[in-house]
């Protein structure tokens, strides 16, 4: 498993399809709620027919399907318990239900009632740690610990916030206050995007217009997807996927959009490195990553004996078929420590070390 790897980690209220969608998501129903997915990437197929390597390694993927909690249930030790199960997440998927359970048919479904639902789960989870550590500054700062004064002006403000039921994420921050939060790791500071499960009579349909506007108003991108369809055709050969996704009316899957998503969301990019006998490979990195930072995605010694990044963009690559060629066009380039490596950068790192 990659290292690098970004971790989503789906959760969602009981009877929302969330572990459903996580099959969707995974393409199978082994048994386990944490599984790595390659990201699909077209560019890594083509490098893999230009330079002819023994294997290509796709970007990876970590989806997590976490257990089902109630905010009133959040206290104590079952808050410290779901903080810890979603603390190392880099972004969450909410997952809600948009159709009626057949069985309560008299009920019609409340998808923003539900989102607002896992939305407070955060907040008192949030709110259980910072109140934790609140105290525990109170009694250090009698012992005179008086370092401890700007994380308690943070914490506090943050405190106030959640008291509102509002996400820490509307705090406005310096960046010495960014520091002292970071460790935290607190739920309601994360990314996330909202899954709208919705039933196969929808297929084709958007999630619901006032779902998608709540989930706008706190930032989020909502997909709306059938679990139960996707997840029985992410179970099925790839071969027969295309044909039943058509029959569906299904453009793309759930899984290449989510993905996509988070990306964006977490305003991701990939490079490119091959030319070698051994592999080609795509590396997500946070866009606007200098070429030294890149390097060191690789490896620590690539980044301390950076001397140069050679740079093609995958597009000229993909055009004229060969580094040679495009080194004749002038498209092959050296570029130092500090450039700004683009989406799609093809790079061969030169170092010493």
């Amino acid at each position: 498993m990659d290292a690098n790897a970004l971790e989503v980690y789906l959760i969602g209220p009981a009877q929302s399809g969330k572990t459903t969608a996580f099959e969707a998501l995974v393409g199978d129903r082994e048994v386990g709620h944490r599984r790595v997915v390659k990201v699909p990437d077209p560019r890594v197929d083509r490098l893999f027919e230009i330079f002819q390597p023994a294997k290509k390694v796709f970007a990876e993927i970590i989806f997590c399907d976490i257990f089902a909690q109630k905010a009133t249930e959040l206290a104590g030790r079952h808050a410290d318990r779901f903080t810890a199960a979603l603390g190392t997440a880099d972004m969450l998927a909410m997952v809600v239900s948009c159709f009626s359970d057949p069985e309560l048919a008299a009920l019609q479904p409340d998808p923003v009632a539900a989102l607002d639902e896992v939305l407070l789960e955060l907040v008192v989870a949030d709110h259980s740690v910072v109140a934790k550590r609140l105290h525990k500054i109170d009694v250090d700062l009698k012992r005179g610990k008086k370092e401890l004064l700007p994380e308690q002006a943070v914490l506090q403000k943050g405190l106030v916030l959640l008291e509102q039921e509002q996400p820490l994420s509307r705090l406005t921050l310096d960046v010495e206050e960014e520091r002292l939060l970071r460790g935290f790791q607190f739920l309601t500071r994360k990314p996330a995007l909202v899954l709208a499960n919705i039933d196969e009579a929808g297929l084709g349909q958007p999630a619901p217009a006032a779902l998608v506007a709540h989930a706008a108003s706190r930032g989020f991108e909502t997909l709306a997807f059938c679990a139960q369809v996707e997840a029985e055709i992410a179970g099925l050969e790839p071969a027969e996927q295309a044909a039943f996704l058509a029959d569906y009316g299904i453009a793309e899957p759930v899984r290449e959009r989510a993905i996509r998503t988070c990306y964006q969301s977490l305003d991701l990019i990939a490079f490119l490195t091959g030319g070698g006998p051994t592999e080609v490979r795509a590396w997500p990195i946070p866009r606007g990553c200098s070429a030294q930072e890149a390097a060191g995605t690789i490896h620590s010694d690539l980044a301390r004996g950076f001397i140069r990044a050679e740079t093609v963009a995958f597009a000229d690559l993909d055009r004229l078929g060969n580094l040679a060629a495009c080194r004749e066009a002038g498209l092959l380039r050296l570029e130092g420590k500090e450039y700004p490596v683009a989406d799609g950068d093809v790079i061969t790192f030169r170092f010493n070390v």
